[in-house]
């Protein structure tokens, strides 16, 4: 916070995921709290207040129901005092067991309570078991320099620089994988791959093993097929960049950057 931000909390969601601790619940309710910007923070307890007032029996998207919800009153009243109101909702009203609804503020436009079946939504059923998907990138070398990509705005991580990479496919070695996705993303041959070492990492829906390797740049000419933007940086510019956790583990491990 002190080096990369002046010791100023950043007012942007990209750089606060990036600081260490910080994930989409923390970095929504800073936001929406702080900079009074349209960020729903998602916990377990607003998930109960959103399913039950909306309606929602079914735990099928239920984040995204909850974010498209919340987002929508948002519209109409300050974002801080909406993610404020509903976890106090949560945490002293609507209770997993035995809710308050006769104190509810709320109570007349909440379809659980009108229709008399709030113990329909007492315990959203949770997905027991949550995919895990062997992941393959590499350091890339070329003159002292490594190659990043930036990811696309829209989706998971949007907006992060990583290293180039990606999944496995089905009984695809991880150095098969390697020179596979980095051929498909950014359209150049490598070779001498070396591997780094393995990270396990586990996100809000899914977890990765990631296997990272040095290698170096062979051949073709370098595009973003698959990303915002590539760009070939010293190791030494890496702390100038928003990487994703995982990937600052790999830098970490690879002997770039200081835990």
């Amino acid at each position: 916070m002190v080096k990369k931000h002046d010791s100023i909390i950043p007012n942007n969601y990209i750089d606060l995921i990036d600081l260490r601790g910080i994930g989409d619940y923390t970095a929504s309710a800073i936001l929406s709290i702080a900079y009074a910007q349209k960020y729903p923070a998602i916990d377990s307890n607003l998930k109960r207040v959103i399913s039950r007032l909306a309606g929602i029996s079914n735990s099928r998207n239920i984040i995204s129901k909850s974010k498209n919800f919340v987002m929508n009153l948002m519209n109409y009243y300050n974002p801080g005092d909406i993610n404020q109101s509903l976890m106090d909702l949560g945490r002293e009203v609507c209770l997993p067991n035995n809710p308050k609804c006769s104190i509810c503020p709320i109570d007349k436009h909440c379809i659980a309570n009108t229709s008399n079946k709030v113990s329909l939504y007492t315990h959203l059923k949770q997905k027991k078991r949550i995919p895990t998907f062997n992941v393959s990138v590499g350091i890339i070398w070329n003159k002292n320099k490594i190659l990043i990509s930036k990811r696309k705005k829209e989706g998971v991580l949007g907006g992060l620089w990583e290293l180039p990479g990606g999944k496995a496919e089905h009984n695809e070695s991880s150095v098969t994988c390697l020179y596979r996705e980095i051929k498909e993303e950014i359209g150049i041959e490598i070779k001498n791959p070396d591997q780094i070492g393995k990270i396990k990492h586990q996100f809000s829906h899914f977890k990765i093993h990631l296997t990272g390797y040095h290698c170096f740049y062979h051949s073709g000419k370098e595009k973003a097929n698959s990303s915002e933007a590539i760009k070939w940086i010293s190791p030494k510019r890496i702390i100038d960049y928003a990487f994703p956790r995982a990937t600052l583990k790999l830098f970490t491990l690879a002997g770039l950057i200081n835990d």
